[in-house]
């Protein structure tokens, strides 16, 4: 088929063989040798060259049972089910701590309407201060293991603006478009601890949107930015408050950094997994 190229997932193992443009589907569509079970359980893919986009996908003969089947949609959750050379554009996994103060507290729907003259200039239902100081351990198979730490802030004003932001003041800018607002009222004075896709603490580094859910004793955010090679990243904490709420704001990490502490896998040329 013109413009495409073929590569092997093989679904016992979590990868598939790597193949450059051009290549042929026949070229690539060998067995792997091992076993009746694992040349049944191979799956051709063929992708876009350079996009890695999945065009088509043909199963060989052989037993297909429903539990291979959905063994197979499975494995390349990771990559959002698109792989291509083997390539893991998220890395694995970064574990970290923080310790600091958040403060919310908002009437949602409800808003006060602050006046200019006559004029209304702005609707106002809650406000966010958080202050964070945090550190972790982080792994990519480009780079390999490392570990770091970052400082996020923020103190904001939430409702609506005659532009459309649902910031109406903030220390530091908010994302465009982002919907920020507070319901309830909670203040969380502590330590917390998350997980992130995040290859290293640079990562985390710029603005990021979070959505913080407060239940009683417990606060749980999910926060969601960029890397600098335009990367999405996402975060996972819980920690202790006191309060119940629901809110959405953005805040930012101004600084982050860390140091390696081991060597790249050999042969790594990206961030393969």
């Amino acid at each position: 088929m013109p413009g495409l190229t073929a590569s092997i997932q093989i679904t016992n193992c979590l990868s598939h063989m790597p193949v450059a443009d051009g290549q042929s589907r026949a070229g690539a569509a060998a067995l792997y040798e091992r076993g009746a079970a694992d040349r049944d359980a191979i799956r051709p893919w063929l992708t876009q060259p350079g996009s890695g986009a999945v065009a088509r996908r043909k199963l060989f003969a052989g037993r297909r049972s429903i539990k291979q089947l959905r063994l197979h949609r499975g494995l390349y959750a990771y990559v959002g089910n698109d792989p291509l050379n083997g390539t893991d554009p998220s890395g694995l996994w970064g574990i970290f701590g923080s310790w600091g103060l958040t403060g919310v507290v908002g009437s949602g729907p409800g808003s006060a309407t602050i006046y200019q003259g006559n004029t209304p200039i702005a609707q106002v239902n809650g406000g966010v201060a958080t202050a964070q100081v945090g550190a972790g351990a982080f792994y990519s198979s480009a780079s390999g293991a490392s570990a770091g730490g970052f400082v996020t802030a923020q103190a904001a004003i939430t409702g609506l603006l005659p532009s459309g932001s649902t910031t109406v003041a903030s220390v530091f800018p908010s994302q465009p478009n982002s919907q920020n607002g507070v319901l309830g009222a909670s203040l969380g004075i502590g330590r917390g601890l998350g997980v992130t896709n995040a290859n290293n603490a640079s990562d985390l580094q710029g603005t990021s949107h979070v959505v913080q859910v407060d239940l009683g004793v417990v606060s749980i955010q999910y926060a969601t930015g960029q890397a600098s090679d335009g990367r999405s990243i996402w975060s996972l904490s819980a920690g202790g408050t006191l309060g119940l709420g629901l809110s959405s704001y953005d805040t930012e990490t101004p600084a982050a950094g860390g140091v390696q502490l081991t060597n790249p896998p050999p042969g790594s040329g990206g961030n393969s997994h």
